[in-house]
């Protein structure tokens, strides 16, 4: 029998973290597969096995849910980037950049819709702005610490200016494709393994590092892309 002074928690606080925990996995889930604007309360309710005034009673509404969403989302996000590899000592430096390809069009192509929801709700609310600034000073943070490990490849006369433009310039590249992919069409409308072997050309030019298409073309199937 356990000593009456053991700490533990209320059931019904544990129960509360757990509801709590369900609408929010299943809020993120149903954002990242419809959009934010198409998922209603009794659709998440309902996927979180819970009554619709269950939200309301803890978030308010629909917004307060997604707020509380949201920045889950971006806790996760900023975990995901905490615990990423470190570089291989040896890398050369195009499968580098490959590398850094792979995990930032990845992430944007898992998570568009619930980015291209926050980018318009960001435009008239501090709230989603704040945080997506956060999240894309710590993207930069470790794609211009990766790009540095091999300074030495880039023979731009000023690597840490060079890479910090290039970065933003693939990065805007990126999020101009996500937000206004259904808007492309005829000869600009790439697929998205030219968009990516194209975009990896444009970086590696622009710091003047040497490569080959042979070198772009192994690296982006080496890694699925």
């Amino acid at each position: 029998m356990p000593s009456p002074s053991a700490p533990r928690p209320a059931p019904k606080q544990a129960r509360s973290r757990r509801t709590e925990q369900a609408l929010l996995d299943a809020a993120l889930a149903l954002f990242s597969a419809q959009g934010v604007e198409a998922v209603t309360v009794g659709e998440i309710a309902a996927a979180a096995g819970v009554a619709p005034a269950t939200i309301y009673r803890r978030f308010g509404d629909k917004e307060g849910l997604v707020k509380e969403a949201f920045a889950r989302f971006i806790d996760q996000a900023l975990a995901m980037l905490d615990a990423a590899p470190a570089v291989p000592e040896r890398q050369a430096f195009v499968p580098l950049v490959a590398d850094v390809a792979a995990l930032v069009v990845r992430f944007s192509q898992a998570n568009q819709r619930m980015l291209q929801s926050a980018y318009a709700k960001a435009l008239a609310d501090d709230f989603y702005a704040s945080r997506l600034v956060m999240l894309r000073a710590r993207v930069f943070a470790l794609l211009k610490e990766r790009f540095l490990h091999r300074a030495g490849d880039i023979q731009h006369p000023q690597p840490a200016v060079a890479i910090d433009f290039a970065l933003r310039q693939a990065v805007a590249m990126l999020s101009a494709r996500m937000e206004a992919s259904r808007l492309e069409v005829g000869d600009g409308a790439n697929d998205d393994r030219t968009f990516v072997r194209e975009l990896l050309r444009s970086i590696l030019s622009y710091l003047q590092a040497p490569y080959t298409a042979q070198d772009i073309d192994r690296a982006l199937t080496a890694r699925g892309l």
